[in-house]
């Protein structure tokens, strides 16, 4: 925060870009500079937040980020902009967003995060300066579950010791139980719901994990069944982390879903899929 802040401080029109694996950190952290480098709270006149929320970022979120620059500050030295999630720009909100950081104000400060660094286009990244910022390890012995939601999702940390029961619980949840938990506002409920059910894609008999697959698809329709999926992906690809299995072709798929902007495809053919795939893998040699 320091550095960042320093950084932010000497520098006029000042865009920086902070990286990681965890979105939920990069916010809690981006939202926090704003204080860290004024040393007061800026007055909310002086600072605009664009949270898409899952949601992709329009052309109408950049123009507020335009017109937000053409006064100076109310109070502080500077302006912010946190521009959260800046993988969900559209193209045309993209363009437009290259413009502004072209020719910032001098006391603009743009402050932008994502997971996805590559995502953004080449031009858009020769303009920001880049920090990674990952959250400090995990102590202490726990699940490779547990730990793998604690290092993707800084959620997670606040409720760790709930971690065993919530294990317990999801090993007995049925299909539409498993489902309401992934849906949940626990992200540590999410997580480890999401990985159970992952395993029983894995360990069912083929009968049984038809009539999973269907379960849990009946019980989600519409962009609920979209964002499940985009999920459960992610899920997937810390799964693979865990078990250090890097198939490429399964990767891209597993990323395409996480990151799908438009729900543009036929959900439970995409569950399956995601199902197949994990499937596959155990079948390759079993769970370490």
């Amino acid at each position: 925060m320091e550095r960042i802040a320093r950084f932010i401080r000497e520098t006029n029109g000042a865009a920086v870009a902070l990286t990681g694996p965890d979105p939920h950190y990069l916010r809690e952290v981006a939202l926090e500079l704003p204080k860290e480098v004024e040393g007061f709270p800026p007055r909310p006149s002086d600072i605009v937040v664009v949270d898409p929320e899952g949601e992709d970022i329009g052309i109408d979120e950049i123009r507020e980020v335009e017109s937000f620059f053409d006064f100076s500050p109310e109070y502080g030295e500077r302006k912010f902009v946190v521009l959260l999630d800046a993988d969900r720009m559209t193209q045309q909100a993209a363009n437009a967003f290259l413009k502004t950081l072209e020719e910032p104000p001098r006391y603009g400060v743009i402050i932008v995060t994502t997971s996805r660094w590559y995502y953004l286009l080449p031009t858009i990244r020769s303009r920001m300066v880049r920090f990674s910022v990952v959250p400090p390890p995990l102590e202490g012995d726990h699940h490779p579950w547990v730990r793998a939601a604690a290092e993707h999702d800084w959620r997670v940390r606040g409720e760790l010791p709930k971690a065993d029961r919530i294990l317990k619980k999801a090993r007995k949840a049925k299909a539409e139980e498993l489902v309401k938990m992934v849906k949940g506002s626990s992200a540590i409920e999410s997580s480890l719901a999401a990985f159970e059910i992952l395993e029983r894609f894995t360990e069912l008999d083929d009968s049984s994990f038809i009539d999973f697959v269907e379960s849990i698809g009946s019980k989600l329709s519409g962009k609920e069944f979209f964002k499940f999926n985009a999920f459960l992906s992610r899920v997937a690809l810390w799964l693979m982390e865990i078990e250090e299995r890097w198939s490429m072709e399964d990767a891209r798929f597993f990323d395409s879903v996480a990151r799908a902007k438009v729900a543009n495809y036929n959900n439970l053919l995409t569950l399956y899929n995601i199902a197949i795939r994990v499937r596959e893998m155990r079948r390759e040699k079993p769970w370490n």
